[in-house]
């Protein structure tokens, strides 16, 4: 699943909390976001500054669920997870024996076990935000020939990661 298409799924109270973290731990990201979303609206960023942050984030959502914002929501997301989420994403991967860099991956390898990785994705729900887990798993399947097929099937059949298919 694309990052945009992420976006589209998520419910605004999930975006919201995305945003609400980038806004108090990543002032850049977020003021970028802003930027695009008046720039996509044909606004001055000030009118957005002056909306309810709830508000605000509804515009950005819209605006990141875009497939001409592709980039831009990747760039997003991926800041979140590393920014704030890092010691999830080395945990999940220390649980599926992966080797990175403090969270980094070179290349994504083969799947690890289907019992390693439900545990790796149990303890991700029962030690971090279950945004933070759906949206990192949704983030990290590899794509084409890379995919990870059990966990396919558990981002298409378990509840907890399950994205609708519109908000």
């Amino acid at each position: 699943m694309t990052a945009h298409e992420i976006f589209s799924r998520l419910s605004p109270e999930e975006s919201h909390e995305i945003f609400e973290s980038l806004h108090e731990e990543n002032k850049a990201a977020y003021k970028g976001a802003m930027q695009v979303t008046a720039s996509r609206r044909k606004l001055r960023s000030v009118f957005l500054e002056r909306k309810t942050r709830p508000d605000r984030h509804r515009w950005m959502q819209n605006v990141l669920a875009s497939k001409v914002n592709e980039d831009l929501s990747l760039e997003l997301l991926q800041n979140w997870l590393l920014a704030q989420h890092r010691s999830m994403i080395c945990s999940f991967l220390d649980a599926c024996s992966i080797t990175h860099s403090e969270g980094l991956l070179d290349d994504i390898p083969p799947q690890p076990p289907t019992a390693t990785l439900k545990a790796a994705v149990d303890a991700l729900f029962a030690n971090h935000p279950p945004v933070a887990a759906k949206v990192y798993l949704h983030v990290f399947q590899p794509t084409e020939d890379e995919t990870w097929p059990d966990l396919d099937e558990l981002l298409a059949t378990d509840p907890r990661l399950i994205l609708p298919s519109t908000r």
